[in-house]
């Protein structure tokens, strides 16, 4: 998982890089796309010897029509990274990320034969769900993992508006899975016309799946 975890983090280091420099939407309050961090997270994959793939089908008849972000494809390991990515301002946004997870850990990949090489095993699956955020209170709950791997934040303690909404989004992320959580800190921002402050952090969840 820490070859994962370090190829996660370089392609955030990547897009904080080249946001420190350019900012992609007009308004400074605005995200990033998704589409920025599907760039250097395919970068980063296709840099360590991966296939990569974008706007990928699920084999599953249930999800012929549903696309994902990215699928990256380890030759040399018969493992494949299944990846979307997204923004997230909102602290209500718990479940639509459950959603997304939920989607990843259903991806099928397709079997040998007209879609896929007979030569390529994909027997190891790894999921990636990663979201730049502007919201310091997300950015803490991804960065802050107890060492039992129990919810970060305990309902009921004084950590802030998160707990209840996050409390079943951890439960959901954890339940059959081994996974990491972290939050990599991308850039700020001080537009001095208007006085606008931003900062930024690219928050991810990765795990080995079934």
């Amino acid at each position: 998982m820490i070859k994962l975890d370090r190829l996660v983090r370089s392609a955030g280091a990547s897009l904080g890089e080249s946001l420190n420099y350019y900012w992609p939407p007009t308004n400074l309050n605005a995200q990033a796309l998704e589409r920025n961090i599907s760039l250097h997270m395919a970068h980063a994959f296709r840099a360590a010897g991966h296939l990569v793939y974008g706007e990928v089908n699920s084999a599953h008849p249930a999800g012929s029509t549903a696309r994902f972000d990215l699928l990256a494809v380890d030759p040399a390991t018969s493992g494949y990274t299944i990846a979307e990515f997204k923004r997230m301002d909102d602290m209500g946004q718990a479940q639509g990320f459950v959603a997304d997870w939920n989607r990843i850990v259903g991806f099928v990949p397709q079997p040998a034969g007209a879609h896929r090489h007979q030569l390529l095993d994909l027997n190891q699956k790894w999921g990636v769900l990663a979201a730049i955020t502007s919201n310091v209170e997300i950015a803490r709950w991804f960065n802050t993992l107890n060492e039992d791997q129990g919810d970060p934040w305990t309902v009921g303690e004084e950590n802030g508006p998160l707990d209840a909404a996050w409390a079943d989004c951890w439960e959901a992320l954890y339940t059959g899975n081994t996974l990491y959580l972290d939050a990599v800190p991308l850039a700020d921002w001080h537009e001095v016309r208007h006085n606008q402050r931003a900062s930024y952090w690219l928050v991810y969840v990765i795990a080995k799946l079934p």
